[in-house]
């Protein structure tokens, strides 16, 4: 009698039929083209929990022929059990052992799902947010823990983070919370989807929408400010819109800026630096931004 033929190989995703048999307690029996059937055993099936595995295993067996696509999680030939009261052959007959994997292709395909997801998630897009939980550390002496930063859930069902230092400026979050973040970063690492994001940055970037880039205006209460490791001042345009101008972005005495009533005639730039709108008073800077915006309109 011939010996049965394994032609599948470990590690490939291969189609299969629920096969019309007497199916074991703990899985289930699948025919495949050219070798002899596989074993898919019930941890191994599609399902977020075991409910959903077992449940997958009942419709599974009550519709045999159905096609399945699995991953092969080994493929051999192996010797067959002996009882502990029964004297083995002198040359046992060797078994087919096929172990296939059905919940692994379910992680392939959200694991693509997420690829494609996460290289859509550019830098500054700005998504709707709900605070699930504060991420706590402890403290270096052991005295207790402080506050690192915020778990969030976007709107498309990823979750992300915000660190304290970019939440907004006298803003407490609590648990529930619904806010307006802008994507930092967003990455695979491994196989797990990493999402940075900023309150700072979306309020910047909604505000941003509310004065128009190129457009002409009075920055007003101008302060001495250091944003983000950029020296400059600090002010308001529009309507209550905060505004950053840079030192290099100012002509002339920067200090003459802080006499009198400390307004300036600032010219909005299509940027943002953390919370703030960024202005330029560069006469130049401003005719390339104002030409920029009127060819895009």
């Amino acid at each position: 009698m011939n010996s049965p033929v394994i032609s599948v190989t470990v590690g490939a995703t291969i189609n299969c039929t629920v096969a019309a048999a007497n199916h074991p307690g703990g899985g289930l029996l699948v025919a495949i083209e050219g070798n002899p059937n596989g074993f898919i055993p019930t941890t191994l099936l599609a399902g977020d929990n075991q409910l959903d595995k077992s449940e997958r295993r009942a419709f599974l067996i009550a519709n045999s022929g159905v096609a399945m696509e699995v991953v092969v999680k080994e493929a051999q030939m192996v010797a067959p059990k002996v009882k502990a009261d029964q004297k083995p052959a002198r040359a046992p007959a060797m078994r087919p052992r096929i172990i296939l994997d059905e919940h692994a292709v379910m992680l392939q395909r959200d694991l693509e799902v997420d690829r494609r997801m996460i290289a859509e998630l550019k830098a500054g897009i700005v998504l709707h947010a709900r605070v699930m939980q504060p991420c706590l550390k402890d403290n270096a002496d052991g005295s207790g823990r402080h506050l690192v930063g915020y778990f969030v859930e976007l709107e498309t069902l990823y979750m992300a983070f915000v660190h304290k230092s970019e939440v907004s400026r006298g803003v407490t979050l609590n648990e529930g919370d619904y806010i307006y973040v802008a994507v930092r970063s967003a990455e695979m690492r491994g196989n797990r989807p990493m999402i940075s994001v900023s309150q700072k940055a979306a309020e910047a970037a909604v505000a941003l929408s509310e004065v128009k880039p190129g457009s002409k205006t009075t920055g007003r209460n101008l302060r001495p400010a250091t944003v983000e490791g950029v020296e400059g001042f600090t002010m308001e345009v529009g309507r209550r819109v905060k505004a950053f101008l840079p030192l290099s972005a100012v002509e002339g005495d920067p200090l003459s800026l802080l006499k009198g009533n400390r307004t300036a005639k600032v010219t909005v730039l299509p940027l943002t630096i953390g919370e703030y709108v960024q202005v330029t008073r560069r006469s130049l800077v401003a005719e390339v931004v104002a030409r920029v915006e009127r060819t895009a309109a």
